[in-house]
């Protein structure tokens, strides 16, 4: 079975900050590809505490009624309690980087981060 089973695709975004101010963002009717990734992008907030991501979609097995498809995931991010410094989520290349910057950009060192995933 490849990913073009999957009908009526959404990805639903939740973004919270420290202040636990939230933002979302919605994509609709996502058409997946077995043979490419699929990327989002998503305006992230200064000082990241958390993402919620929820992924909804209808699998027809072709005998009866779709099922019902639902996957959620929770990163949450553990920053120091730091008001010149904000965690920054950077594209490098194929991956992603987590950045701690300071009041002027500068990188802040000897600070430990938590990612729970």
């Amino acid at each position: 079975m490849t990913l073009k089973a999957l009908k009526e695709s959404n990805i639903y975004v939740a973004l919270t900050n420290s202040q636990d101010i939230v933002n979302t963002v919605d994509f609709y009717d996502i058409k997946w590809d077995s043979k490419n990734d699929y990327v989002l992008e998503i305006p992230i907030q200064s000082i990241l505490k958390r993402i919620n991501i929820n992924v909804t979609a209808k699998i027809d097995f072709y005998v009866g009624e779709p099922a019902e498809l639902n996957s959620y995931r929770q990163i949450s991010f553990n920053s120091p309690d730091d008001s010149t410094a904000e965690m920054f989520l950077q594209r490098d290349g194929p991956n992603f980087k987590l950045r701690l910057l300071g009041l002027n950009g500068e990188p802040k060192s000897g600070v430990s981060i938590s990612i729970f995933i």
